[in-house]
């Protein structure tokens, strides 16, 4: 079974061996073939028309997908809306590229929000998403184990992207 997972959201590992294992597939080595793909900045509409094209080659049997972030950082966006642009990704995933099953991945909030209303606007659409792939076949939405409201600091620097610590707990959750 080959599995891809898209859209990543974390800082570049350190090269220690056990994180460049997970990096590379998810200690799934004995058990599915995996494909990590991801293009920073990018949004459910501009993965649609420039990154698709790679999984005629990989054809993978499930795809993983951490999306929705980027969407939100524009103010006028709406959680409704990015949510119903995620519906538009999957169905176009299990029709033009027959991939089995798709895991759409809650979305981060972030400490340093790119406006008062940003971490609400996450939570919207995690609540959205959550209720519409309910109903979805062939869909599943994915709760991060202990990144919703995190005790420990899983941020960089930048209050945007995970630190290590973020990215560890992050892969463990999977």
């Amino acid at each position: 079974m080959r599995v891809g997972v898209g859209s990543f959201i974390c800082s570049p590992f350190k090269s220690v061996r056990k994180q460049e294992q997970i990096l590379t597939n998810l200690n799934l080595e004995d058990t599915y073939r995996v494909f990590l793909s991801g293009i920073g900045g990018r949004t459910v509409d501009k993965l649609m028309q420039f990154d698709l094209a790679k999984l005629h080659v990989l054809q993978p049997n499930v795809e993983v997908l951490e999306i929705g972030l980027n969407d939100l950082c524009d103010i006028r966006s709406d959680p409704e809306t990015v949510g119903s642009t995620i519906i538009t990704l999957i169905d176009r995933l299990r029709v033009e590229f027959s991939v089995d099953w798709v895991v759409v991945c809650q979305t981060l909030r972030r400490k340093n929000q790119p406006y008062p209303e940003y971490n609400s606007a996450v939570s919207s659409l995690n609540s959205w998403l959550k209720n519409t792939l309910s109903t979805k076949e062939h869909a599943t939405f994915w709760r991060h184990r202990g990144l919703a409201r995190p005790s420990l600091n899983i941020f960089d620097v930048d209050g945007i992207h995970l630190n290590r610590c973020g990215e560890q707990l992050l892969f463990r959750s999977y």
